[in-house]
């Protein structure tokens, strides 16, 4: 059988076949642009959506978003993400303001704590009454060694109106004063509050000063637990006219 022989065969001259190849390097230039514009697509959609990842939780190290300025309150550092290991926190720089003169309370300001004890995420509210003074300002300090000085300045208040506050309740049966005031200020624990005891200091325009005190605890358990005996505190607390040692009367 002869080539001419086949059905639907043609001879082919080397300017057809360079044609056709230049045909089939066209097709495959084109297969591959379109390849390479597929993958550079999914490589933007996967980019986008681990960059809207690291947004909605907060970046790669897992850290949110930390607002330092909120509302009626400023954070000293930020404090978002994990806490600091209990020596990089004393390595930060500390203070001795958070000291009041004399080591005395002084004028007529006084405030507690919502909760004696918080941990990150909850909400701590600190209530105060300072008579005829216009405002009233919160810092906040966590105690610890701080290269000696003590204490570090975490929260700082701006100037707070000095809002009446109701007449606290007092049990003569028991000795209880129970306060029920209206908060003067509110903030959310953040996460990277390394936990302690921290002390708020009161102050007023009227050169009036004092302490109140909470406790923040770690979000998670930790080998070493150091346990204040708080309800020994109220026991020996006279605010209000009585305590449960000096005063009273036995209840049976």
């Amino acid at each position: 059988m002869h080539a001419g022989d086949i059905p639907g065969w043609v001879p082919t001259t080397p300017e057809e076949i360079a044609r056709r190849r230049a045909a089939r390097r066209r097709e495959e230039r084109i297969r591959r642009a379109r390849l390479r514009r597929k993958r550079t697509l999914q490589t933007g959609a996967i980019g986008g959506a681990v960059a809207l990842l690291l947004i909605v939780t907060g970046g790669a190290g897992g850290q949110r978003h930390f607002e330092r300025r909120v509302g009626d309150l400023t954070w000293a550092a930020d404090f978002g993400g994990s806490p600091a290991s209990v020596a990089g926190e004393n390595r930060a720089a500390g203070t001795g303001a958070w000291r009041l003169p004399g080591g005395r309370a002084r004028g007529s300001i006084a405030g507690y704590p919502a909760e004696e004890s918080v941990r990150p995420g909850e909400v701590q509210r600190l209530y105060v009454r300072a008579l005829g003074a216009r405002w009233v300002r919160v810092d906040v300090y966590r105690m610890g060694w701080y290269g000696g000085r003590g204490g570090r300045l975490v929260l700082a208040s701006r100037r707070l109106a000095a809002r009446p506050q109701p007449p606290c309740l007092r049990s003569h049966r028991t000795g209880l004063v129970e306060c029920r005031w209206r908060p003067t200020l509110s903030f959310r624990v953040p996460s990277g509050l390394p936990s302690g005891v921290y002390v708020a200091k009161l102050q007023s325009d009227a050169g009036a000063q004092r302490y109140c005190m909470f406790v923040v605890e770690s979000a998670r358990p930790r080998p070493l637990l150091a346990q204040l005996p708080t309800a020994t505190y109220q026991a020996y607390n006279a605010w209000g006219g009585d305590s449960l040692y000096p005063g009273g009367r036995p209840v049976g």
